[in-house]
């Protein structure tokens, strides 16, 4: 493994400076959406409000929607980037003979300007759609468009949150309105998933829908390198490090961290985060493997985009590590409607000012297709991409759990997963059931034509209309403002619509062919038994017991059975990319078999139990899923497949996806020690031999880095500043470099270590150190020490409602001035447990306060 190397940020005048030759490619993604604000029925009962409908119904004295539409949609700088702005910014760039932009719009913004247009109100007019066709027409050097305008979920669904069938009508229906209002013949085969969230679970939908690309966070494919250099705080992730059962990519050389006055500096690969790769996904019933092109967005390349004038002085640190057959791919995505990426200084000034800027350098200003045209990406070039959005929400950073939209379920005291309630997780619980009676009557009387969901006036009758209020009480943006005004009762009026009508659709048919619809299921916490830190942990490092928690919502509208947890442990701990077999039900070698256990279930509440003031439930939901829910205690330093089984009343049966978790020991330790250590797994009587990269020393302590008995000390070792470990030289061995430890006896169960080399770098394995169990009792000769019960450690499923995170340990050293490799690898030098920037984490801890009280002036991305 080679240590990770964070790059410097370099001045302009460096980047001025750089070779012509490298080459590199930059284009734009701008994000345009406003959700529809009441979707409830209009007063034709068809349909839901759009805005013009909700003015209407506004003026004559309806109480929702709180927002002040007029004030949201009547911004000069909206009005213009919603109609002809963006065709203005790109014929600035017809100089540049592969250059252009993507729009992702909105299907929920298209319907309300629209409807505004059509009244000729708010600066809308009947033509608001005809400057950005006009600009889609336009094509580059390729042949492809100079505005690409992406597909999009309709309705802003948070795709990994909802379920795969709903996924696909939210594509489907935008492809269908796709036609009414923009050019279908230039329909892009890329997508821009709602708040940049992904999960390889969406892919299968995806691409049966007919899609090539989508565009991803590159922190998620950084996140996911074998060597990721995590940093607590502001100045890095300010989320836990990664589950160790991501690291699925290999280790990477080169790291840049490019902070934003968000709150978070996230470190990203180059050039491996910024060109496009594949990533795929194995049907775990069929094996059958679904893959698409992800297409990193450079997230803090991004944010500054969005901010400031902004001339890629970033790109200077990565820009000579292009290859000219895989070149980097730079693409700035943000909202195109918020804040300074917003404006008229933006788009007239900065952008072409970029593209210019670029040029001169060398660089290429392009387009995703055009890139892909001439670069396409190698069925082989696989990447895991891990769960989450991008890194500028408010109090979710990327969070791999989609934190800010999916805040898990809360108690007086912390997390409370037995028995705590939150307004993002009861919004799920509405959706869930709604989702079940729309997909029983699809079912029951389907298929239905998606332009009839669009606009169930066209036809299609109460499943048409079912599927229309579904969708629309689907936007993320609910659940990101929270309590914010009417924000609660929009996914429940919708849910309740379209339940009504999926009542209507269903009657007259007796028998419920439809399974169980199951949440997502969730975990707590994000690394069992090993280092958590951020919002969810009170931005302290938190090394929690080794027990996973497990629970979900399901619902079956005619009564549900049995919910069971399945989870099977891995043999060797890694989930190796060159098979398969921790993806499918039906396992093989290297998985353990099945362990079943039930689930317990909770009848979840419809209404607000805290009593919250801010929380508007006025109306209730007509149907809740309930909970269900499992603690697994009893493992330990193992990888774990898990997916929930669910029966219905009748005996359909539903199984959700296999996750996967690394459960750690409880005192912080990694994953097996990836061939640095021999034995493997070493016992009292052991010599130990530590493999590194090159000379160096190895700096080790023992049982959670406490200094090691002299005795304990080979030659030439000596005690490192901080009395908490010993530095031995690394000598010569083979192609590597090894230090020879042992035997260390009983008192040692622990053995902790990290590489310091001899040009001044530490590889402290991705920021998590290696800590190697160290057995009390060695296996007789010719006994395999891992011999016996097959189901051994896998068994003792606990299902008691323990307090969550109860009697955790704080551990808050880091980055020291004399020791920047970093027990524990947390914060920076001298900055404590926060690291480097804490009043930045400070206010991020604000904003987090805020999320939920802040009534929004329009939509966020």
């Amino acid at each position: 493994m080679r240590p990770a190397v964070i790059a410097p940020a370099l001045a302009l005048a460096a980047l001025l400076a750089a070779p012509a030759a490298a080459q590199v490619h930059v284009t734009w993604l701008w994000h345009l959406e406003q959700p529809i604000y009441w979707p409830a029925p209009d007063a034709t009962g068809v349909r839901y409000e759009r805005a013009w409908e909700s003015l209407q119904a506004k003026a004559q004295g309806a109480a929702h929607p709180e927002n002040d539409l007029d004030e949201i949609f009547g911004k000069a700088d909206r009005v213009d980037a919603y109609q002809g702005r963006l065709k203005s910014t790109v014929q600035a760039l017809l100089g540049y003979p592969e250059a252009g932009a993507q729009v992702s719009y909105s299907g929920g913004l298209a319907e309300n300007i629209a409807s505004l247009g059509a009244h000729g109100s708010l600066g809308y007019g009947a033509g608001w759609n005809s400057a950005i066709k006009e600009a889609q027409a336009w094509s580059t050097s390729q042949g492809t468009p100079r505005l690409d305008v992406v597909v999009f979920p309709f309705h802003h669904a948070l795709l990994p949150l909802v379920d795969a069938r709903v996924v696909r009508m939210e594509i489907a229906t935008y492809k269908a309105l796709y036609g009414d209002i923009w050019d279908a013949a230039r329909m892009s085969k890329g997508i821009f998933p709602s708040e940049m969230a992904f999960s390889e679970r969406i892919i299968p939908a995806l691409v049966a829908e007919g899609l090539e690309w989508a565009i991803v966070s590159n922190s998620h494919i950084s996140r996911a390198c074998a060597d990721y250099p995590w940093v607590a705080g502001s100045g890095g992730d300010n989320i836990p490090p990664p589950n160790l059962a991501d690291a699925l990519n290999p280790a990477q050389a080169d790291y840049n961290r490019v902070s934003i006055d968000r709150g978070v500096s996230p470190a990203n690969a180059y050039p491996y985060a910024y060109r496009p790769h594949r990533a795929r996904y194995v049907d775990p019933a069929t094996g059958d493997a679904a893959s698409i092109v992800v297409v990193p967005a450079a997230q803090s390349e991004s944010w500054r985009d969005g901010y400031a004038c902004y001339g890629l002085d970033d790109g200077v640190e990565y820009a000579a590590t292009s290859e000219a057959a895989h070149p980097i791919l730079v693409v700035l995505a943000h909202d195109g409607d918020n804040a300074f990426g917003g404006g008229f200084t933006y788009y007239n000034d900065c952008v072409p000012a970029l593209a210019g800027a670029a040029a001169s350098r060398g660089w290429v200003p392009s387009t995703i297709a055009g890139y892909l045209h001439d670069h396409p990406v190698a069925a082989d070039d696989v990447v895991h991409v891990e769960d989450g959005a991008w890194v500028n929400a408010d109090g979710d950073f990327g969070a791999p759990s989609f934190l800010n939209w999916n805040w898990p379920l809360m108690g007086a005291s912390g997390v409370d997963i037995p028995g705590g309630w939150a307004e993002d997780e009861r919004n799920f619980a509405v959706i869930t059931a709604a989702t079940n009676w729309v997909v029983s009557a699809d079912d029951a009387v389907g298929p239905v034509d998606p332009a009839h969901v669009v606009d169930p006036h066209r036809g299609g009758g109460a499943l048409a209309q079912a599927w229309h209020f579904l969708l629309g009480g689907l936007n993320s943006g609910y659940m990101y403002y929270g309590k914010a005004l009417d924000m609660e009762l929009k996914p429940v009026v919708a849910s309740n619509a379209a339940i009504a009508r999926a009542r209507t659709a269903l009657d007259g048919v007796a028998a419920d062919a439809t399974g169980p619809t199951v949440f997502v299921p969730q975990r707590y916490p994000d690394n069992p038994g090993a280092l958590n830190f951020g919002p969810l942990y009170g931005y302290q490092q938190k090394v929690l017991p080794p027990d996973l928690w497990v629970w979900t919502f399901a619902y079956d509208r005619s009564g549900m059975g049995a919910v069971t947890l399945r989870y099977r442990v891995d043999a060797d701990g890694r989930n190796d990319p060159a098979t398969d077999v921790n993806e499918v039900y039906g396992g093989g070698a290297g998985v353990g078999p099945w362990v079943a256990v039930a689930m317990n279930k909770r009848v979840f509440p419809k209404g607000n139990v805290t009593n919250d003031p801010e929380i508007d439930s006025a109306i209730l939901p007509d149907e809740i899923a309930d909970e269900y829910w499992v603690k697994v205690a009893g493992l330990a330093s193992v990888l774990v497949d898990y997916y929930v089984e669910a029966t219905d009343a009748g005996g359909q049966v539903t199984r959700s996806a296999i996750q996967h978790v690394w459960i750690g020991d409880g005192v912080g330790a990694a994953a097996p020690s990836d061939g640095r250590v021999e034995p493997s797994a070493p016992c009292r009587d052991d010599v130990i031999t530590v493999r590194g990269d090159r000379a160096g020393w190895l700096h080790w302590g023992v049982n959670d880095w406490t200094r090691p008995d002299e005795g304990l000390w080979p030659e030439g070792s000596v005690e490192f500043s901080d009395g908490k470990a010993v530095e031995t030289p690394l000598t010569p061995c083979g192609d590597a470099f090894c230090a020879a430890l042992g035997p260390l006896g009983g008192a040692v169960a622990t053995l902790d270590f990290v590489f310091r080399y001899g040009d001044g770098t530490w590889d402290n394995n991705g920021g998590q150190d290696w800590h190697v169990p160290i057995a009390a009792t060695c296996a007789a000769p010719g006994e395999d020490a891992s011999s016996g019960d097959a189901d051994a450690g896998t068994s003792d499923a606990a299902t008691e409602p323990d307090a969550v995170g109860a009697d955790a340990s704080e551990v808050v050293g880091g980055d020291t001035a004399d020791d920047p490799g970093g027990h524990k690898s947390g914060g920076c030098a001298g900055s404590g447990p926060l690291g480097a920037g804490a009043w930045l984490t400070l206010a991020a801890l604000l904003l987090l306060a805020l999320r939920r009280r802040t009534a929004p002036t329009g939509s966020r991305g």
